[in-house]
């Protein structure tokens, strides 16, 4: 942890609902063996947040004898753990978070980038974009002007403006809350809308030019067309 005692503080909260190592292993016999494995890295955020920092995959080419591998444990001493060194150097980076805890960026093991923007009091993605940082990105939207925006219209109006960010790819989406999606812009631009019966169900979708790509009919055959 790049930050000290950050599991003691977890420890001293009660917090006992993270999970830090998930596994996964196969049975041959009575030879068991791990197949895959994700270890999380936790550190402290503005806010107090003790949130994930970096993840971890196994690397291994073959499956590993469970009986040799090292099952991760905490270090009261020096506050860090100890894992098995199958774990791979190179890992994702969930370097941003909103004050909900809701991640905003996220470097991956592969150093690209991807930035989420959110609206609807911070319960919706509205913007997912490739290849910029979170600094860049509400240098061009802010998230005032999300939170401002009246209806789906000037919110996608809005949030068009990320396209102009040099090699972007940008998605958005706009939302009826506790409803659904209601559209969303793909990465070459091109609008996708979403419409819901009087039960809030899913029964018409429409392309960029309205277009009835899909009507779904709810009866006992749940017709699609």
């Amino acid at each position: 942890s790049s930050n000290q005692n950050v599991y003691a503080k977890m420890a001293g909260r009660n917090i006992k609902n993270k999970v830090i190592e998930e596994l996964t292993s196969l049975k041959k016999g009575t030879t068991e063996y791990i197949i895959d494995g994700t270890l999380t890295i936790y550190d402290e955020f503005p806010n107090d947040l003790l949130l994930p920092k970096y993840r971890h995959k196994l690397s291994q080419t073959s499956p590993l004898l469970k009986s040799s591998f090292l099952n991760t444990s905490y270090d009261v001493i020096t506050d860090k753990l100890k894992f098995d060194n199958n774990y791979e150097t190179f890992k994702d980076e969930f370097s941003s978070y909103s004050s909900n805890a809701n991640i905003q960026q996220v470097v991956d093991k592969s150093n690209n980038k991807i930035v989420e923007l959110r609206g609807y009091q911070d319960r919706y993605v509205v913007a997912r974009i490739h290849n910029s940082t979170f600094q860049h990105v509400t240098s061009v939207v802010t998230q005032a002007q999300i939170d401002n925006a009246t209806n789906d219209a000037a919110l996608r109006a809005i949030l068009a403006n990320l396209r102009t960010i040099p090699n972007a790819l940008v998605e958005t989406f706009t939302y009826d809350p506790l409803v659904g999606m209601t559209s969303r812009t793909n990465f070459n631009g091109l609008t996708e809308f979403y419409f819901y019966d009087v039960f809030n169900r899913l029964f018409l979708i429409k392309d960029n030019e309205g277009n009835i790509t899909k009507r779904i009919c709810y009866n006992y055959a749940r017709e699609v067309e």
